[in-house]
């Protein structure tokens, strides 16, 4: 099944590229290091970047939405890391004293929490709490159907039993609709 997405999404790249214009993109060359590396993520990467950095024509053309993609990223764990620490804080030490500290310590770090986007809770507006919040659900609610639904898979596939052995693409749409509720 994700050979043939691969093969489609592969498929549409190609078609949707002029015949002069045999230019690689970003996604068509990530699926086709995907397939070479018979879906291993890790060898993919490395066999991505290898391609990349040999081909000075790939590299001049991805480098600098590769190096914004990981900035992305390490900023993004930045604020994840600050986002844990305003919603967990932990006391340096124990008995009531340490408790009063977190509570002074809290009310000004709450006002740093970064929204979706970086923008600190205290500087945001009602309506971008509202956007923030809306963001959160959504995520939340789908991590908790995919959870649910591997969990169901795990229920019916037995330990040393592979998914694609034991149940048919029918028996996992199936499970995904029980999953979703619906």
């Amino acid at each position: 099944m994700v050979e043939g997405n691969l093969a489609r999404a592969m498929e549409v790249d190609r078609m949707s590229s002029s015949e002069d214009e045999a230019e690689v993109t970003m996604a068509g060359l990530a699926r086709e290091c995907l397939v070479a590396a018979n879906h291993s993520q890790n060898a993919a990467m490395d066999l991505m970047a290898d391609k990349i950095l040999r081909d000075a024509e790939l590299m001049d053309r991805f480098a600098r939405p590769l190096i914004r993609k990981a900035c992305s990223e390490v900023i993004g764990r930045t604020m994840t890391i600050v986002r844990t620490s305003v919603m967990m804080p932990q006391p340096e030490s124990d008995g009531r004293g340490a408790v009063i500290a977190l509570a002074a310590g809290n009310r000004a770090t709450l006002y740093d929490f970064p929204l979706p986007g970086g923008k600190r809770l205290g500087e945001a507006t009602g309506e971008e709490v509202t956007a923030a919040a809306r963001f959160y659900d959504a995520q939340a609610t789908d991590m908790t159907v995919k959870a649910k639904w591997l969990s169901l898979i795990a229920k019916k596939v037995k330990k040393a039993e592979t998914v694609s052995k034991a149940l048919s693409l029918d028996d996992l749409s199936a499970l995904q609709i029980k999953a979703r509720g619906a």
